[in-house]
């Protein structure tokens, strides 16, 4: 059951990520355009947080993609956020005895000229 169309929290797309209810009707999302789901126990508090968020990401995709000076304002956060990531997951050992290199991420918002 599809229940409304939001902002992809993880890739930041406005319109791929859909809010539907599993067979059990517990709420889930999963984004079409990035691969991603993301299960959530209960209605609320879990969706008090994406009601909030939604409106936020969709002002900052207007942003990124009406000026190049908030584009690469935000580009910069988002490469800052992922080497921290990275760097956190290279100092925790695991398994396998040589680290994976870091994967390149793209962001699907039109650079603005």
């Amino acid at each position: 059951m599809l229940l409304t169309d939001t902002a992809c929290l993880f890739c930041l797309n406005p319109s791929t990520a859909r809010l539907g209810l599993d067979k059990k009707g517990r709420p889930f999302f999963h984004c079409v355009g990035c691969g991603a789901r993301s299960f959530l126990p209960s209605f609320s508090p879990c969706l008090n947080g994406v009601a909030l968020l939604t409106p936020w990401v969709r002002a900052i995709v207007d942003e990124m993609t009406s000026s190049r000076e908030h584009y690469e304002k935000y580009q910069r956060t988002i490469a800052a956020f992922l080497a921290q990531l990275n760097a956190q997951r290279m100092s925790v050992p695991t398994a396998t005895d040589s680290p994976q290199p870091p994967q390149t991420i793209t962001i699907p918002i039109k650079r603005p000229a």
